[in-house]
């Protein structure tokens, strides 16, 4: 109860979680001493969002009490989140292998070794947590006698789950080889020991069918794919189709990942969308089945996305290319080929936008793999002459659909797509180049709505991408919407805008100094926008050069 309450986003709630973080003193407090000592107070809510608010503040008051130790509070948001992993990590049975020191530091490392936390403080943590379990808060102690305490592992995994983050679960290859034998000797023991007596057990193990499918596995996916290859007999393919939906569901399950991809990878193919001439009704259910696996089971597909977003762009690029649309199926009767091409429009639609739709649905590390797969196709089709914007336009979709994430999670998201948009800002064809600036500022405008605590530098991060090609760009065209892109910024979000404007100045700075004088006069224009900033504001480090240039 009181940890949802002081999640709450409305103003009363959120002045009173403040208020209530900023009476707490950890001033010269070890981290994870700091960190024990916060999550006594209270049970931590069941909505992301809300934990997300709190942990926020929480980083933002250690900081405040312990200035020098992180350069910014955003190290301090990151451990935070890092240290409720490992405690989930060391502390669940259910979680194997477990996280070791080096997966700690390595989780918590950044880009700018500045920004990170000191190795030896990290390790310190690491030994701590590991050792001496953080007790989380239930908000059934003290209510009676009658009340079912949630068991702390249970407890844990909650805050996992609702966190939607992920966790090392995998067993090492060395390992499941181990396992899958000694289940092989003990089966073949138990069978020696009864002799003709028949006994039938029922197991609960989903381990115990690994054995069964490595050994049955491999010979029905090479099944599957001559059957698929030698004919278009409808029964067959749709058995065809079954057997690859239960080949990918059950290596999913089992961690079988070698296996998984070569099921996965085989659908691909057979789905023929990068040979639409040879392409016929089997290849449409194979492309069928595949987007059913997107909506249905999108976290089997891991490391495939890339190939199966290739696919959806393939798709999109036949159905609404009519010299393409006409190659459909070349050789076959117009009926044939008209349905054909019917069914791909078909499954253009709803199938798969769903695709795009479901990845707010990902966990965190999947949703990562998803946004870099699609950077890497709508990379691929800027290159395409003439360039193709449709997963471009798709990266700023599903920007939009996971943009509540975590700031955490959002942070690594961004981290792919803001070196995407920068490249696709600097593409030769301006056209291009404006439509990538113009889905940054619209980014950037939204997430904008959301507050920023004192010493957090996320907003810079997210204005940085306008700094570079601000910098970079050679088109007078381009470095001029750049400027009006951020005074359109300005004027919308003055009040919202902290850290940002670190970056904004450095875009004055740098129109301060262009070739262009319309450039130069929007720039001086539009600094006086920094009247309604409080004199304390340009005292900061990172603000007070930056003014001071556009007079230079």
């Amino acid at each position: 109860m009181i940890g949802d309450y002081l999640g709450q986003h409305e103003e009363f709630p959120l002045a009173v979680m403040h208020a209530y973080v900023d009476s707490m003193t950890f001033s010269g407090m070890k981290f994870h001493t700091a960190i024990r000592e916060f999550l006594k107070g209270f049970r931590l809510p069941g909505e992301a969002q809300k934990i997300d608010r709190i942990m926020e503040k929480f980083a933002e008051r250690y900081c405040a009490d312990n200035p020098g130790l992180f350069k910014n509070a955003d190290t301090a948001y990151v451990l935070a989140y890092a240290v409720i992993m490992l405690n989930t990590d060391a502390h669940n049975p259910m979680v194997w292998p477990k996280m070791s020191k080096s997966d700690f530091i390595r989780m918590n490392a950044t880009n700018d070794p500045e920004e990170s936390a000191p190795t030896e403080l990290l390790e310190e943590i690491y030994d701590s947590i590991v050792k001496d379990e953080i007790k989380m808060k239930d908000d059934a102690t003290g209510i009676g006698k009658g009340v079912r305490q949630k068991p702390e592992g249970e407890e844990r995994g909650r805050l996992v789950s609702i966190l939607n983050l992920a966790l090392p679960k995998q067993k090492s290859a060395v390992d499941a080889k181990s396992e899958s034998e000694a289940i092989i000797k003990q089966t073949q023991a138990i069978i020696r020991n009864q002799g003709a007596k028949r006994v039938f057990y029922t197991a609960q193990e989903i381990e115990l069918v690994k054995p069964m499918v490595e050994a049955v596995g491999w010979s029905l996916l090479a099944t599957f794919s001559v059957t698929m290859e030698e004919g278009e007999n409808r029964p067959r393919v749709a058995l065809c189709m079954e057997g690859f939906k239960a080949g990918i569901h059950i290596t999913y399950v089992l961690g079988m990942d070698t296996m998984r991809y070569a099921f996965l990878t085989s659908l691909v193919r057979f789905t023929f969308l990068h040979a639409p001439k040879d392409m016929r009704s089997k290849n449409v259910e194979a492309l069928r089945t595949l987007l059913g696996l997107c909506d249905s089971e999108p976290d089997s597909l891991q490391d495939t996305w890339n190939a199966v977003l290739e696919c959806v762009s393939r798709l999109e690029f036949i159905t609404t290319t009519p010299v393409i649309a006409a190659s459909v199926m070349q050789g076959s009767n117009q009926i044939s080929r008209d349905a054909v091409v019917q069914s791909l429009k078909e499954l253009a639609g709803k199938p798969a936008e769903q695709v795009f739709t479901n990845s707010e649905k990902l966990p965190s590390d999947s949703v990562v793999e998803f946004f870099t797969a699609l950077c890497g196709v709508s990379a691929e089709e800027l290159r395409q002459i003439p360039a193709r914007v449709f997963s471009l336009q798709k990266l700023v979709e599903i920007s939009y659909y996971n943009i509540a994430r975590i700031r955490m999670v959002w942070a690594r998201i961004w981290t792919v797509l803001a070196d995407h948009f920068i490249s696709a800002g600097s593409h030769a064809d301006e056209k291009i180049a404006m439509y990538a600036i113009d889905s940054l500022r619209q980014l950037g405008m939204k997430y904008l709505e959301r507050a920023e605590l004192t010493n957090f530098t996320f907003q810079n991060d997210i204005l940085k991408p306008f700094v570079i090609l601000m910098r970079n760009s050679r088109s007078g065209t381009i470095r001029s919407l750049i400027v009006d892109c951020i005074v359109q910024m300005i004027k919308s979000k003055v009040g919202s805008i902290k850290s940002g404007w670190r970056s904004v100045f450095m875009i004055f700075t740098a129109a301060a100094d262009d070739d262009m004088e319309s450039i130069v006069e929007s720039a001086f224009e539009n600094v006086e926008q920094g009247k309604k900033l409080p004199f304390s504001f340009f005292l900061t480090d990172s603000c007070f050069h930056c003014p001071i240039n556009l007079t230079a």
